[in-house]
């Protein structure tokens, strides 16, 4: 299911095509907000192109400009069959859901850059083995990894001072968790 947006569309409002078939989508040029989790449970998604500024697709990937220049990651296609990926350098933000239902990606490395993740920003990620945090992230989101069931080992690092609700929620296989002091 491919969506057409006509070039007048100016903004995606929250949760608009959360949970459906979508395959593809282009981001019009004159989009300038996408609401949260806009393209969240989109378990089919494989392709994501954008002439927006303010919305970039950057090598089939969804991110926010920000003015002072910082990246967002907004959205990771569901089906790309890349088994790993390492997150720009430049990336402040990892949005709620943005890599959520990807089928394929086993391993995450994340620059030091990034500053927050979203809530439920890995769930139901079935392959996900290995992350790689930033040392400037401070808290794990509820649900970050819920539902990862290949997760079997974690190492959280130092500078965590928080882990929220249900953030290993249904990892099956998570068999060692090692928590550093500053939680």
């Amino acid at each position: 299911h491919t969506v057409t947006l006509p070039d007048s569309v100016t903004a995606i409002e929250e949760r608009a095509f959360t949970g459906t078939a979508l395959t593809q989508i282009h981001i019009p040029a004159k989009v300038t907000r996408i609401g949260t989790d806009a393209f969240s449970e989109c378990f089919a998604l494989s392709t994501i192109t954008s002439d927006s500024e303010s919305y970039p697709a950057i090598d089939n990937v969804l991110y926010e400009k920000a003015a002072n220049g910082d990246y967002a990651l907004i959205r990771y296609p569901s089906q790309r069959e890349d088994p790993a990926f390492k997150i720009p350098n430049g990336v402040a933000r990892i949005e709620t859901h943005a890599f959520d239902c990807c089928s394929y990606l086993a391993s995450v490395k994340m620059p030091d850059s990034v500053v927050s993740i979203g809530t439920g920003a890995f769930m139901n990620c079935p392959a996900l083995q290995d992350i790689e945090f930033s040392c400037r992230i401070t808290e794990l989101p509820e649900s970050v990894f819920a539902g990862c069931i290949s997760l079997k080992s974690i190492d959280i690092p130092e500078g965590i001072t928080q882990i929220l609700d249900d953030a290993f929620a249904g990892c099956e296989q998570l068999e060692r968790i090692a928590i550093p002091s500053s939680v």
